[in-house]
């Protein structure tokens, strides 16, 4: 929309003012006249589209990233909750956490979370212990930062405070020394199965 405290309107009076001028003048050497609008309407027309794009922008930024459009506005947070996200409290370690990540992104896959949706409605499952944990991370970074972040420094946060490194280990060597004997081989296969 063009206002009085929009940067398109000195442009536009500018480009009257010198049809006027073109108009009025009196010499025998008046440029023409649709040249004169040729080159204005060449550098003013850029500016139109920067300044629409802008005020869309700014819009779109105004309800909280999303626009009209259903296929740009992600999900909601009811679509996300319909999608069965499971809780988080904390608890069980690395494979516990592992889990957790693995259905929680299958759940903001499903429900077509934008990437600056998917930390605010993750940390929506989370109970317990690691509730209490999230809300101290949002005090300390401020809620904006904290839902803001991407969402692989979110599960790096989460890996660091819920898998600690020890356990990761500790995993790791298990299933490298991991014997099976001939005798449970079958049993271990049908099992896997």
């Amino acid at each position: 929309m063009i206002g009085l405290g929009n940067p398109i309107l000195p442009c536009l009076i500018n480009s009257v003012n010198i049809v006027r001028m073109v108009n009025t003048r009196q010499t025998g050497d008046q440029p023409n006249i649709a040249t004169l609008i040729a080159e204005q309407l060449q550098n003013i027309i850029p500016q139109i589209v920067n300044q629409v794009t802008a005020n869309v922008n700014n819009a779109q930024n105004a309800n909280g990233g999303q626009a009209n459009n259903q296929a740009n506005n992600g999900c909601s947070y009811k679509t996300f909750q319909a999608c069965g996200p499971k809780e988080y409290d904390g608890k069980g370690g690395a494979v516990a956490l592992t889990r957790w990540f693995e259905k929680i992104e299958t759940v903001i896959d499903n429900s077509g979370c934008l990437d600056n949706q998917r930390v605010k409605y993750a940390a929506s499952s989370l109970v317990n212990k690691a509730l209490t944990w999230w809300k101290g991370q949002v005090q300390i970074r401020g809620r904006d930062a904290a839902n803001g972040m991407t969402w692989n420094d979110f599960k790096a946060l989460m890996k660091e405070e819920f898998s600690p490194e020890h356990e990761l280990e500790k995993l790791e060597l298990e299933l490298w020394n991991h014997r099976m004997e001939p005798c449970c081989l079958h049993r271990q296969v049908s099992r896997a199965s």
